[in-house]
């Protein structure tokens, strides 16, 4: 970046008829080469005639001298490109800006795909221990912040609504803290019950076994050793006590005499599970059928809005506002990248957007 005193549009003009130019160029021969981007052109609204950068204090005509240019493999992304009058120092050059996209570490990146999803607890995996430390943080927490002096309020609605906010913290802050939890979608209405999760566990555990058993491996006498099969036994006698299946009398090794046989029970198994997993999907399916049934008279009698919406397919359509350009009167446009200054101007966009820009005329009394 810089002022590379060559005029880029005479430049660019010569490249488009094949001349090699004047030595001045050889430095944007350069960046051509090697693919480098003119960051104004990429940004300007008309590339045929960008916004000039400089003008002259002595006829007063105005060129492209000063620019901004990234190689192939830079590592932000660019956001925005424009120019501005200096207001630090007189110059006859325009002040060239650039805003690019900072990269984001992989905890970012993973709290930012978590913020939009919702977070559930998932209690019911809780065990006895888990209690215990949920118990000792709340009391922690009650003592560390004084909850004691919240017992002698008064009885009113004010101090109602103080204790409800109050431990309302306290569990969430606990629960943060000690309850394992769980992200899933917004579209994920309904949670899939354990049962069913269960199947497809066994089923993921079932397809791995049965993949050692596949006939290439045992037409060449490749199948799991005696240390492998009394591993395979064990997981396989858990998944036939949990989904309670008949149970199964395995053999001890695996010969040549024995090894279709186990690979036929194996199928039997793993047919029962998924017909089981099936029966579990379509009485979910009924379950949602009946939820929405019931959510759509509870809209009716609630709110038509909603009803209209779900008839309709009308979904509600977001988009995630991580940065604007706003016209500041000093400054021209300016990047704006900060959540709690995207809100103050968002609002006061939508505010004033559908506000005529002249003032109505007065009507004759």
């Amino acid at each position: 970046m810089g002022d590379f005193n060559a005029h880029l549009e005479r430049f660019y003009h010569s490249v488009s008829k094949n001349n090699k130019g004047r030595w001045q160029y050889t430095l944007f021969h350069y960046l051509q080469l090697h693919r480098f981007t003119d960051l104004q052109l990429m940004f300007s609204a008309d590339q045929a005639n960008p916004d000039p950068t400089f003008k002259s204090p002595q006829n007063g005509a105005t060129t492209r001298i000063d620019a901004i240019f990234t190689f192939p493999n830079f590592p932000f992304i660019p956001l925005h490109y424009h120019t501005r009058k200096s207001f630090l120092y007189l110059s006859d050059h325009l002040i060239v800006a650039a805003y690019f996209q900072p990269i984001e570490s992989k905890k970012e990146r993973h709290d930012k795909r978590l913020s939009t999803k919702r977070k559930i607890y998932n209690v019911s995996s809780m065990e006895a221990e888990d209690w215990q430390a949920f118990a000792d943080y709340s009391d922690k927490y009650f003592k560390d912040h004084n909850y004691k002096k919240y017992e002698g309020l008064t009885s009113n609605r004010n101090n109602l609504n103080v204790l409800w906010t109050k431990i309302k913290e306290l569990l969430i802050i606990t629960a943060n803290h000690t309850v394992p939890c769980i992200y899933r979608s917004s579209e994920d209405s309904l949670s899939k019950p354990k049962s069913l999760t269960s199947c497809y566990t066994a089923l993921k555990k079932l397809n791995n076994i049965l993949l050692r058993f596949r006939t290439k491996y045992l037409s060449r006498s490749l199948w799991p050793d005696d240390q492998q099969w009394t591993l395979i036994k064990d997981t396989l006698h858990l998944i036939l006590s949990e989904h309670h299946l008949d149970p199964v009398d395995f053999p001890p090794i695996l010969q040549l005499d024995n090894v279709k046989q186990v690979k036929k029970q194996l199928l039997t198994i793993y047919k029962e599970v998924y017909l089981k997993a099936r029966l579990e999907q379509r009485i979910i399916e009924q379950k949602q059928i009946q939820h929405h049934i019931q959510l759509r008279c509870t809209n009716y009698d609630e709110d038509l809005t909603k009803m209209i919406d779900s008839i309709l397919n009308r979904a509600k359509q977001t988009i995630v506002l991580d940065r604007i350009i706003v016209k500041d009167p000093v400054h021209g446009q300016i990047l704006i990248t900060d959540p709690k200054h995207i809100q103050t101007y968002a609002v006061q966009h939508f505010q004033q957007y559908a506000l005529p820009p002249t003032a109505p005329p007065q009507m004759n009394e």
